[in-house]
């Protein structure tokens, strides 16, 4: 973003563009039926602010929660 991407450009640069640039967009990068699921959930809307992006409330790998903190 400081780059001047905005919000959602910021988030797709880092997952689904990522995962197409190595290769890799068939199994990551999104959220689709027959893909990995690993995915964070945050505390708020980074579309608004991206910051929120670092306050992460759940991860979930391999379709696990592995971190819980909204409890």
């Amino acid at each position: 973003v400081e780059a001047g991407l905005n919000p959602m450009e910021a988030i797709m640069t880092g997952t689904r563009n990522a995962a197409n640039n190595l290769g890799k967009g068939n199994d990551l990068g999104t959220i689709e039926n027959g893909k990995m699921a690993d995915i964070i959930v945050v505390s708020g809307n980074p579309l608004e602010e991206i910051g929120k992006t670092r306050c992460i409330k759940m991860v979930i790998k391999d379709g696990v929660i592995v971190v819980n903190k909204l409890t």
